[in-house]
């Protein structure tokens, strides 16, 4: 009925209102590997304790990039407007030829400053086993992951933690209630495994102001042409 008011297309009018935005996720994101234990063996080394940076081997003479295997929990930092999904932690593992099996602890701190300053952390314990062609990280719980949903003030979401690899194989096992994943990956290969989640952002309201500020232009130039007839 109204396509056009004095000339002006109401589509450019509702342009005046501005376009609903929301919020970004933007932070941050560490981990670290502690409470190593089962490398008790004569020359079987963990090294890393605390840090980011876990490496495990035979012996010293063993220790070498293809004999030694590395597991780093790499930092993030995330900036996106939303919705989308976003990878809050991410680990890089170096796998070598070793017969060590070493259990480790995972610790993941995600640090939101949008939409809210918030902080989750979430301890993952883990282990590693070894086959003839690789190595199997056991113990990422899809319970762990359920736990960390995060609602942020304004009604903003971020959801549904899962897993993901690059090259590697990811599969779960066992029942209804005690479901885990294991990560294997071949020797001498170089494999990623990311943590990710689903942020739901809110829209913020269309701005009032600019809208009636868009009609009044309107109405003042339809009086205008009125006065000119």
């Amino acid at each position: 009925m109204y396509k056009h008011l004095v000339g002006i297309p109401i589509a450019s009018i509702l342009l005046w209102t501005g376009a609903a935005t929301a919020a970004p996720l933007t932070g941050s994101s560490s981990g670290t590997f502690d409470t190593i234990t089962s490398c008790s063996g004569t020359h079987q080394v963990c090294e890393g304790s605390g840090t980011n940076i876990l490496t495990w081997y035979n012996s010293s003479s063993d220790q070498g990039p293809s004999t030694e295997s590395t597991l780093t929990a790499d930092p993030l930092t995330f900036n996106t407007p939303g919705p989308t999904t976003v990878t809050v932690g991410e680990l890089t593992w170096v796998v070598g030829t070793t017969n060590v099996t070493p259990h480790f602890d995972y610790n993941l701190a995600i640090n939101i400053t949008s939409p809210d300053g918030i902080a989750d952390d979430q301890t993952f314990a883990l282990t590693v086993s070894n086959t003839a062609g690789g190595e199997n990280l056991n113990g990422l719980d899809l319970n762990d992951l359920s736990a960390m949903s995060l609602t942020f003030a304004d009604g903003a979401t971020l959801t549904d933690f899962a897993y993901s690899v690059d090259n590697g194989t990811l599969t779960q096992t066992g029942g209804k209630n005690n479901l885990t994943d294991h990560w294997a990956v071949l020797n001498s290969t170089t494999d990623d495994l990311f943590i990710t989640a689903q942020y739901t952002p809110v829209p913020e309201p269309m701005t009032l102001s600019l809208f009636g500020a868009g009609l009044a232009g309107a109405a003042a130039l339809r009086r205008r042409k009125k006065a000119t007839a």
